[in-house]
């Protein structure tokens, strides 16, 4: 369900959600990397970055751009954050894609606007050899065991959650819409990187139906994920307690008809 949604969303150009005075801003800074201009680049960044840990990282970064060419820089993801607090500061965050050759460049960058003043908060950079569009590709090669037992997974159990939410309806329930609200929701999440391979797991975590399926742009590589239905199963055992009470009602019921059918006939 969710890859036919994904299918079926227009494309949107994130490059709509950076006003250009951003972009500017964000794309000379990643030329004076190139230009290996240090000091200049941390005249740009936030006070709690401008450090020697980011210098040497700007270093390493100048050595993997060196050839590459910044007119060929494209915005591949973009999203504007309003951060919290009096000053109204927003916060950018952009990734370029640069490509020479057969080399592809990756820029992650946080810009934050505040009073009309751009500051980076933060960067990454990454070259790879091939397009990350391609290498986190949904796809099945090289793919292990994990990866078809988390697609099991996520077939299994939001079905076993329709099934559940379809019994709890036509079950004489008390507080039914809590029951049914319960059903729905998966608790925590057991994750897994579909291009590494990497598990992850978060404790304090609610999902719709206990399964999803989603990546933060179109170079981000897939995450699946699943949700342990608590609820769902503890209302199967619920069920089985209330089926037996009313076998135990309609028992008590039948043997109090007969009683009477017998007193009336005896009182004949």
């Amino acid at each position: 369900m969710c890859v036919l949604l994904l299918g079926c969303t227009p494309k949107i150009d994130p490059s709509a959600f950076v006003p250009e005075k951003v972009d500017s801003f964000a794309r000379s800074f990643i030329a004076e990397i190139k230009k290996g201009n240090m000091d200049t680049c941390l005249s740009r960044v936030t006070p709690e970055k401008n450090n020697d840990g980011t210098r040497m990282s700007l270093s390493i970064a100048c050595e993997n751009i060196k050839n590459i060419s910044l007119e060929s820089g494209t915005i591949i993801a973009a999203k504007m954050q309003a951060q919290v607090g009096g000053d109204n500061s927003k916060m950018y965050v952009i990734e370029y894609e640069f490509k020479t050759g057969e080399k592809y460049s990756y820029f992650l960058l946080f810009v934050l606007e505040n009073n009309d003043r751009l500051f980076i908060a933060g960067v990454v950079e990454k070259t790879t050899d091939t397009r990350l569009s391609t290498s986190n590709a949904f796809n099945f090669n090289d793919k292990g065991v994990k990866h078809y037992l988390m697609l099991l997974f996520m077939i299994l159990i939001p079905a076993f959650v329709v099934i559940t939410l379809i019994a709890a309806v036509k079950t004489k329930l008390d507080n039914k819409w809590i029951w049914i609200v319960g059903i729905l929701i998966g608790f925590t999440k057991i994750g897994l990187n579909w291009t590494t391979g990497e598990m992850f797991f978060q404790l304090l975590n609610f999902s719709l139906l206990g399964a999803g399926l989603y990546r933060s742009g179109d170079m981000a590589p897939w995450l699946l994920n699943i949700s342990l239905p608590v609820v769902a199963v503890i209302f199967w055992f619920k069920r089985q307690v209330i089926l037996k009470d009313e076998k135990d009602q309609q028992w008590l019921e039948e043997r109090r008809q007969a009683r009477m059918n017998q007193e009336n006939n005896n009182s004949l």
